[in-house]
């Protein structure tokens, strides 16, 4: 698989971007094609390719707060921004990215701390210079001190990494542990040369690494410097006498091939890009979502022609003639065609319609008949939040397995729990063709439910 991942620098005086072309292997990424270009240039450079933007950015909200289960993103955006109301500039519009902090346990009633980041509209909308398509196509837009966690987690995922980088306008420092961002800094400079740029590099990191370990309390084992930081002897020593902590330089080793240690360094954040947990994702939940259904299309799509060829080989030799060969594809395409739509529309207009993006992945990743499944379970994946859902297909069967645990308040919010549970069960099996296996264990003392379901639909 092939991948097209960019910074964008829109904060100096020139609009320039940096691109690679990276391909997935089995043990990392091979590196095939790389530039330093104008933005309006992507647009070729990526045609056909799975597109990944960031941009650096100098102002990123950065909170903790504590959210109830919710599974739509729209409602936990609102949730959080609520709680974040005083923090945001009268009458501008944000941008929110998010992840569950899971070194706190979550509370009696469910609620749980989470990370939250956020950004103004106007950068994705129109700072950025994106097209509507390039909007629309982007599987990721995020911040350039975000996207060094990539390489962060790689290289240290059990270690928590204080990551500073250089280029020539700005240092960008990441504060992570395994895909968790705890903390980032961005910020601009002037140039200069010599002993002055060192003190400049010195004191960025330095007082950005006070501010994380004593005001945030954050405990690093680690630190990595990349970029312009890479080669600073005095810089590295400096930092040492102040801290103690063990330095690297990270070099791309045989985890991205076809790479020197300058390219690696000079292109970090975008490589590093196609690395980042998308849960750092800033791009807005509408043209996530018809991302998503144009995918689910072009799906349908490939499974019509697949459809359509297969009518043709097992049928032609029935007919005479070319002319009644040609109307018997005709007919039989049209048939296949609109159901396929019909599930299309199904999907998107179900009930669960808002979960749809949740599950998208793994029922992109099963066959067709994954579609049916979420048709009849939609609601059932809408009870609660459940932290594994999983489409499989076999050869004569689908699969949905769910599991997940679920804290409640009181015993009455339990047991509407388990009615609302076994009737959406009982709703499925009655409409035929499923087998369901529920092992769900209630433990009314504790007020938790251990939810294990396994519901299956013959295809034979």
């Amino acid at each position: 698989m092939k991948l097209f991942s960019a910074e964008l620098l829109i904060s100096g005086k020139s609009r320039t971007a940096k691109a690679v072309v990276i391909q997935k292997t089995r043990s990392g990424y091979a590196l095939l094609n790389n530039y330093i270009t104008e933005p309006e240039n992507l647009k070729s450079l990526s045609s056909g390719l799975p597109v990944l933007f960031c941009v650096d950015y100098y102002d990123t909200i950065i909170d903790t707060v504590q959210i109830p289960p919710v599974k739509d993103p729209r409602t936990f955006k609102m949730l959080a921004a609520n709680k974040l109301r005083d923090r945001m500039a009268e009458g501008m519009k944000y941008l929110m990215a998010y992840k569950l902090d899971d070194t706190v346990q979550p509370d009696k009633s469910g609620s749980a701390e989470h990370k939250v980041f956020m950004i103004p509209e106007q950068l994705f909308e129109s700072d950025a210079g994106l097209t509507k398509k390039q909007k629309v196509r982007s599987d990721m837009f995020t911040l350039s001190d975000f996207a060094l966690c990539g390489v962060s987690n790689h290289y240290f995922s059990r270690e928590t990494v204080f990551h500073a980088f250089a280029d020539e306008e700005k240092i960008v420092m990441t504060v992570s542990r395994g895909k968790t961002i705890f903390y980032t800094r961005a910020m601009e400079y002037h140039h200069a040369e010599g002993a002055a740029l060192e003190s400049i590099f010195y004191e960025t990191v330095n007082l950005t690494y006070m501010f994380a370990t004593k005001n945030l309390r954050i405990s690093v084992d680690r630190m990595i410097l990349s970029g312009l930081l890479s080669d600073k002897t005095d810089l590295s020593r400096m930092l040492f006498e102040f801290n103690s902590k063990p330095q690297v330089t990270v070099i791309p080793s045989d985890f991205v091939q076809n790479c020197s240690v300058h390219t690696f360094m000079k292109f970090m954040i975008p490589i590093s890009l196609c690395m980042l947990d998308e849960a750092y994702d800033f791009t807005p939940e509408h043209y996530r979502e018809e991302r998503s259904f144009n995918a689910v299309k072009s799906v349908a799509n490939i499974i019509t022609a697949a459809a359509v060829a297969a009518l043709i080989f097992l049928n032609i030799s029935a007919y005479g003639t070319f002319t009644s060969a040609k109307r018997m594809f005709a007919s039989e395409a049209g048939k296949v065609k609109m159901k396929l739509e019909q599930k299309v529309k199904s999907f998107s207009g179900s009930d669960g319609r808002r979960y749809g993006y949740y599950y998208f992945k793994q029922i992109q990743g099963a066959s067709h008949g994954a579609f049916d499944i979420y048709a009849d379970t939609a609601e059932l994946l809408a009870t609660a939040d459940y932290p594994v859902v999983r489409f499989t297909a076999g050869r004569d069967s689908q699969t949905l397995t769910v599991t997940g645990k679920n804290t409640f308040a009181s015993f009455a919010e339990m047991d509407r729990f388990r009615r609302k549970l076994d009737g959406e069960l009982e709703k499925i099996q009655q409409t035929g063709g499923y087998t369901v296996t529920n092992s769900t264990r209630m433990d009314m003392s504790r007020l938790v439910s251990d939810v294990n379901l396994t519901i299956k639909r013959s295809t034979k």
